[in-house]
């Protein structure tokens, strides 16, 4: 059942990755509130000087116009109190601490459970929450590569959101993974580390665990501009699991 905790309340989401944004509009308008999306700090800062929100929730890697700059242009020129929760890649104290110097007021590393999103919410908006506001993830453990759990806390039953993800992942990721190879032999080591960090929410969000720390270590590899054997295994590893991912999820979830 959904909650109307966050009833009357407005979200700006800033997001570039279509998969992150449909977790965190889905779970934050599950709860009650209206949410209006962005896809990097530009569009998030032309919204906020003609529109009126709650609530800032604002990843901090994308293109245009990253989370950081973005929020110290909101705290220089638009509002010095409106709450912003920055999204994080990476659970790194100095990327903690870069979000806290540029005015935002908490941080969530992805992926978060749906509880953590709505508390740091509620947090900052000095709203209650008592301990059966957001449901509990269960764990499902089956011999699929895959764990939709999340996804279908996430959805509470909407079988038309847990079909939208899957057909995003489909179409999208494996393309990734291709230009990825592509990327590999031409040793453009710095597209390998884009890519990997590009398609790492989405293979978070989708529990296939196999793979959870190896595109980190993809990202890890290319960013030390190491293009070596191991890299390549790594990246075959990815492509394998990836085409052995969607065939399950078009046989088990699609047909």
């Amino acid at each position: 059942m959904n909650s109307k905790l966050l009833h009357n309340i407005s979200v700006l989401l800033v997001e570039d990755n279509e998969m992150n944004r449909l977790v965190a509009s889905t779970i934050v308008q599950n709860h009650g509130a209206s949410v209006t999306e962005a896809e990097n700090g530009k569009e998030a800062l032309e919204l906020l000087q003609t529109d009126t929100f709650h609530l800032v929730i604002m990843d901090i890697h994308m293109p245009v116009m990253n989370g950081l700059e973005a929020s110290r242009y909101i705290r220089e020129n638009i509002s010095a109190s409106i709450p912003i929760i920055a999204l994080t890649a990476n659970a790194l104290k100095g990327e903690n601490d870069n979000c806290i110097a540029s005015g935002m007021n908490d941080y969530l590393t992805k992926p978060f459970r749906e509880e953590d999103l709505i508390r740091k919410i509620s947090d900052c908006l000095r709203i209650n929450m008592d301990s059966e506001t957001v449901a509990e993830v269960m764990d499902v453990n089956d011999s699929r590569l895959y764990d939709l759990s999340m996804l279908e806390s996430v959805g509470k039953g909407n079988r038309e959101f847990i079909t939208r993800m899957l057909n995003l992942f489909i179409d999208q990721v494996p393309v990734s993974v291709n230009e990825m190879k592509e990327a590999f032999e031409s040793q453009n080591l710095p597209k390998i580390k884009s890519i990997a960090h590009r398609i790492k929410p989405s293979i978070d969000n989708m529990g296939i665990i196999s793979l959870k720390e190896k595109i980190r270590n993809i990202e890890s590899i290319a960013g030390q501009g190491k293009g070596n054997e191991e890299l390549k295994d790594l990246i075959d590893v990815l492509d394998n699991t990836i085409s052995k991912v969607i065939a399950q999820l078009v046989a088990n979830e699609l047909s």
